[in-house]
């Protein structure tokens, strides 16, 4: 029972982030200036992403700093609060006073930005908010590397802005984690002391959690994108051969991800079933990326939104080998 509990936890967790992604388009259609952050050859799709992975990194850093003073439960409601102000302003009519409907719209995407971290932060739990956040530097990098058209300007030195805001992302993120990990939330005992909730073994055990996840999420992104953009999306018509990276590729491997990343993180030790079912994930999904042929639906950017969070599976699976792997050989060693 336990385990269909964490499963719908995960699965609306994704829908919450998906979700955001795809309010996150709509403002862009309202907020033009937006665009002006970003270099001029760099694609909407990769702003809309480093936006919500900013807006995650932050809200996670607060949210694990919001629940030392108030409850889950407390930040919950809040959350949920602002997603009904959100959809009531959704409702606004268009056919209003045109001003009006407009600040209204973009007011509830703004609400709805806000919200949904959140929630999708307070059903994760403390573990995979820690995972999440550590797996942003991988998407970051690895993700925006792997177009050929930065591969391109690499050399160029009047290109270097179109690959220096993701390296700064990554650079952020990788920081923010290294705080939460070493500075966690304090307890007090009952002699008034504070005393930190992680030993100094714990953060040196979690600093390779993260190095090991990163590295180990980069070759899953690698493998994952090489075998969808030179196997399935050239057979499948969905990039030419004058076009090895493909948003659609791209994210056909992320949900494949997502659905390696529910099995390990539910199954446990059962998780030798995830590479069987990762490879049957890839051709399923690259067969529903042919039924959702249009790249400007908002179903497309929800397929984006869960990009981010497509190397669940390696790090969690990564972060169980870390975390037994020590205790079954002391547990064996000959005490």
């Amino acid at each position: 029972m336990s385990v269909l509990v964490d499963l719908a936890r995960m699965v609306l967790a994704f829908l919450l982030a998906s979700l955001t992604v795809s309010q996150l388009a709509k403002v862009m259609t309202h907020y033009d200036a937006l665009r002006s952050f970003a270099p001029a050859a760099m694609p909407e799709q990769g702003l809309l992403i480093s936006i919500f992975g900013i807006v995650c990194i932050v809200g996670g850093v607060a949210y694990d700093r919001l629940r030392e003073i108030v409850s889950d439960r407390t930040l919950m409601l809040f959350a949920l609060v602002l997603g009904a102000v959100s959809t009531t302003l959704l409702l606004v009519p268009v056919t209003a006073v045109v001003v009006v409907a407009r600040v209204g719209e973009s007011l509830s995407h703004i609400l709805y930005v806000i919200a949904a971290p959140v929630v999708a932060f307070a059903l994760l739990g403390p573990r995979m908010r820690t995972v999440l956040m550590a797996s942003w530097g991988t998407f970051f990098t690895v993700g925006f590397l792997l177009d050929e058209s930065i591969l391109t300007r690499l050399v160029d030195p009047t290109e270097r802005a179109y690959w220096l805001m993701p390296a700064a992302v990554f650079a952020v993120g990788f920081v923010l984690t290294l705080l939460l990990f070493r500075a966690g939330p304090t307890v007090s005992r009952a002699s008034g002391e504070e005393t930190r909730r992680r030993p100094a073994a714990d953060d040196a055990l979690g600093v390779r959690r993260i190095v090991a996840s990163i590295a180990l999420s980069a070759a899953f992104y690698v493998y994952a994108t090489m075998f969808l953009v030179w196997k399935v999306a050239p057979e499948a018509g969905l990039v030419a051969s004058a076009q090895p990276i493909d948003t659609a590729a791209l994210s056909t491997a992320a949900l494949a991800g997502n659905v390696l990343a529910i099995v390990v993180l539910t199954l446990g030790r059962r998780a030798a079933l995830a590479p069987a079912l990762a490879m049957a994930a890839f051709l399923l999904l690259a067969l529903a990326q042919i039924v959702l042929p249009d790249q400007s639906s908002e179903l497309k950017f929800a397929l984006l939104g869960l990009m981010p969070v497509a190397i669940f599976g390696t790090v969690g699976f990564i972060a169980r080998a870390a975390a037994r792997g020590p205790v079954r050989l002391r547990h064996h060693g000959g005490r």
